[in-house]
């Protein structure tokens, strides 16, 4: 058994980007950074792809190619296929993440991995992170129950939607992010062709092949071209009935 496993929503339909997930960044597709940088994470043990069953044979190849493992589920019942892919993969932790990240940042996941495996807590994330660099980690059991207790379409939709509803029931840490890493206005997931047009330009000045782009680094960037930074600022982030950006931990 692994004791840290994490599992990668990807998907290849998207209603304001589709196919974001295999979009080129320098010369790779989106998706291969983020099992990268998943994989260069200090404490997780295996990567493994939950996919809906119609993208598995597209994106098999991908996951092959890059050490990482697939496993395929139902497409509109996104805790389903999480959650049996848990199942086949035991382990003691979960990571979830999502594969529009493609700038996730591995030092702070470490952190969030170690409180994690202490036993002490339902959930462990950050706050004060760039949106999309974060990602939750919590001990497997906590997904039978989220797959038994969320009933309504929006908890099958977002994985961790019924705990931020019952939250006062949940052991939840949030992690302090150091100031050089903290930028929470920072827009670095990939939704719409903005932020896709900022993300290439990240990659474009600061990815060499072999080598991590920093978070700090992209940070550093961001600031020194306002301009740039500017470009997504004005898109609003999808999420569950009631959760905003401030209620989440990722």
């Amino acid at each position: 058994m692994d004791s840290v496993i994490a599992i990668l929503q990807a998907r290849l339909q998207s209603s304001r980007l589709p196919g974001k997930i295999m979009a080129d960044i320098c010369g790779r597709p989106l998706i291969t950074h983020v099992i990268d940088r998943l994989q260069a994470t200090p404490g997780i043990d295996r990567v493994v792809l939950a996919v809906p069953r119609d993208d598995f044979a597209e994106l098999r190849p991908v996951a092959e190619r890059n050490g990482a493992e697939i496993h395929p589920g139902p497409a509109r019942d996104v805790l389903g296929r999480f959650y049996s892919t848990a199942s086949r993969f035991e382990s003691a932790c979960v990571v979830r993440a999502t594969a529009d990240n493609p700038l996730i940042d591995p030092f702070m996941l470490s952190r969030c991995i170690e409180e994690c495996l202490s036993g002490c807590w339902d959930m462990v994330g950050c706050r004060g992170l760039p949106l999309g660099t974060a990602a939750e980690t919590f001990p497997t059991p906590l997904l039978e129950l989220l797959n038994n207790c969320g009933k309504l379409s929006y908890h099958r939709e977002h994985v961790t939607a019924y705990l931020y509803e019952h939250e006062e029931e949940f052991l939840v840490k949030r992690l302090s992010v150091p100031s050089r890493l903290r930028a929470p206005r920072l827009r670095l997931t990939v939704d719409t062709p903005e932020d896709l047009v900022l993300v290439r330009r990240v990659y474009e000045s600061l990815y060499r092949p072999g080598r991590l782009v920093e978070l700090e680094e992209v940070i550093g960037f961001l600031r020194d071209n306002p301009g740039l930074a500017s470009l997504n600022s004005h898109v609003r982030q999808r999420t569950w009935k009631k959760c905003d950006r401030k209620a989440a931990v990722a």
